[in-house]
């Protein structure tokens, strides 16, 4: 499936050091090569501390301050640009090694210099393809910006070799062949790739690129925005509302027909939290629930989310007549579980699959859900995928499953329809889990909870601002609740997609993942108990609001990026090693003039 495909690649992120970091990267990989050619090759102890500061350190910390002067304004800043020039200082400071066993066996004068020379001269076709393809730079810039280190390295061994006595012309004259044959082919590289994506997409390669780049390392969305409006389709969607006013509390449940992603602060990726704030602002507690939904249903623009968040801030309650609730009631059959409580004649349906790792649940699972419940003469229903057990790897939803949510639901709303409804006292509470942040898994809506109370009976409805939770974590929640004496209780995420992880492959990080499970149950009941002092008898009013051309990623949009990022990789790939062979061959034709 392209959704699955496509989040898999923007999974595989990685994270940047920190510059003292990576500057005691480089002191602690200079002073190794520096001993390691002193054992070999028996220079003197003051040429080997020179090339350690010098040719190492210095050109290292010198050539971050230009670059940073140079590509100023872009997704390079200083802790970026001391990451690629450790890559480069590496290949080097490696090959050095090499030419420096070779020298020792082959005891050839000028060995070590031209292998040296030729390399750094080679390292530039790195550093061009690495910046042009995530800047926007002019061909000259990119030059410079491309050079600039290793010519540093160079310049401080040419005073080396000078104090040595040592002819450095020829060497030179190598480097200089290379990084003009490097360059050149750094460039016909970047257009190669750049035309892939205009052949598929008519647009280019590394400007999508640039895009995620931009969105995922520095939080700006506008040229992704742009970018992904070329392959968007425009669709209606439904937000539905149950509001809650007391005389003391008000509360809001919100459920966008809407999928909050594709990732960090891109499109709706935000939009619950962003939702969750602005209502705790206009003094409601927010209760924001997933609405079964994949990545097709990402919004593009964020101005579109300002405009759902708007619509649900534009409402004002004018009921003063008290709801009535009914009881709540959970069925389980297979591995579907339905929790279900009746609103003023609104049935609100929790699914969940856990504790199977489960992703989102399709958008036809609220299609056949609506039938059921206009087929048993509600008005109209809200529909949640509790999105709540996440493992490793997940287990597709299937058929059965769906035959499942079908048949429990009928049952559920067969026992509801004839049971006695009544007057309900509610409460709401909603707290940021302190100290913890979008790398431990919650978004800035913090926990979410409403507890309904009908005739005695409590259940307590948790929302995590977080995206989906380690499998097992919601049986032991709703464990720690019922021995406080709420009943049928459930506990869902919003599936926020801000929660991006750091490490390679990491994701989303699921509630739980990085926070100890005692810690976040002692906070849930804490919440719980703080909206069960709050409760009180509430008028509820059921909304839908429906909004009219949204732009949303849609399947064909996913297919179409999905072909241009896999047909980038593997061209890329193979047209990359045909250059680097090509560069090596002329590093050996060099080497034997």
């Amino acid at each position: 499936m392209s959704t699955d495909k496509f989040v898999e690649k923007y999974k595989s992120i990685f994270g940047i050091p920190k510059e003292s970091y990576t500057i005691m990267v480089i002191i602690i990989f200079s002073t190794t090569i520096s001993i390691m050619n002193y054992l070999i090759a028996k220079f003197s102890l003051f040429i080997i501390i020179y090339e350690a500061i010098f040719v190492y350190l210095i050109s290292s910390i010198l050539s971050s301050y230009i670059l940073c002067s140079i590509l100023r304004d872009s997704f390079f800043n200083r802790r970026r640009v001391l990451g690629l020039i450790l890559i480069g200082t590496v290949i080097i400071g490696v090959v050095e090694i090499i030419s420096m066993i070779l020298f020792k066996i082959l005891n050839e004068n000028l060995l070590l210099e031209r292998i040296y020379f030729i390399t750094c001269g080679s390292i530039v076709l790195f550093y061009g393809i690495v910046i042009g393809a995530l800047t926007v730079i002019n061909t000259k810039k990119l030059f410079i910006a491309s050079i600039i280190h290793p010519l540093l390295m160079l310049t401080f061994r040419i005073i080396q070799m000078k104090f040595l006595e040592k002819d450095y012309l020829l060497p030179l004259l190598s480097f200089i062949i290379m990084i003009i044959f490097s360059f050149t082919l750094a460039i016909i590289y970047l257009k190669y790739i750049e035309k892939i994506g205009k052949e598929i997409l008519g647009l280019s390669t590394l400007k999508l690129l640039r895009g995620f780049i931009e969105a995922m390392m520095m939080n700006k969305t506008r040229l992704l925005e742009k970018l992904l409006k070329i392959v968007s389709i425009t669709k209606d969607a439904e937000i539905k509302i149950l509001d809650f006013k007391g005389k003391k509390i008000s509360g809001r449940i919100v459920v966008p027909n809407i999928h909050f992603g594709p990732f960090k602060k891109v499109g709706s990726s935000d939009l619950p939290s962003k939702l969750a704030i602005r209502l705790k602002e206009k003094g409601i507690i927010p209760i924001i629930f997933h609405a079964p939904s994949t990545h097709e249903k990402d919004l593009i623009f964020s101005k579109e989310c300002e405009a759902i968040i708007d619509s649900v801030l534009s409402i004002e309650h004018n009921c003063n007549n008290y709801g009535i609730v009914s009881k709540s009631i959970r069925k389980k059959k297979g591995d579907i579980t339905i929790t279900c409580q009746i609103f003023n004649n609104i049935p609100l349906v929790i699914i969940s699959r856990a504790p199977i790792p489960t992703e989102d649940l399709p958008e036809r699972v609220n299609d056949i859900c609506m039938k059921k419940i206009i087929e048993k003469g509600f008005s109209d229903g809200i529909i949640i995928d509790a999105h709540n057990a996440i493992d490793t790897s997940y287990i597709d939803f299937r058929e059965e499953d769906e035959k499942n949510i079908v048949e429990t639901l009928e049952e559920c709303l067969e026992e509801l329809k004839n049971s006695k409804y009544d007057k309900a006292l509610v409460g709401f509470s909603c707290s940021k889990f302190e100290n913890y942040s979008y790398h431990d898994g919650f978004g800035d809506g913090g926990i979410m909870v409403m507890v309904v109370d009908v005739e005695g009976q409590k259940t307590a409805y948790i929302v995590f601002d977080g995206n989906n939770m380690i499998k097992g974590l919601r049986e032991e929640i709703i464990a720690a609740l019922e021995k406080e004496g709420y009943e049928n209780s459930e506990v869902a995420t919003t599936d926020t997609h801000v929660v991006v992880g750091w490490k390679i492959k990491e994701g989303y990080i699921p509630i739980g993942k990085n926070i100890d499970k005692e810690a976040i149950i002692k906070k849930v009941i804490e919440l719980v108990k703080d909206a069960n002092t709050k409760k009180e008898e509430c008028s509820i009013k059921f909304y839908k609001i429906n909004l009219k051309n949204l732009h949303f990623l849609g399947n064909e949009g996913l297919e179409i990026l999905w072909k241009v990022t896999d047909e980038n990789i593997r061209k890329a790939k193979k047209t990359g090693l045909i250059i680097m062979i090509v560069t090596i061959l002329l590093g050996i034709i060099l080497y034997h003039i």
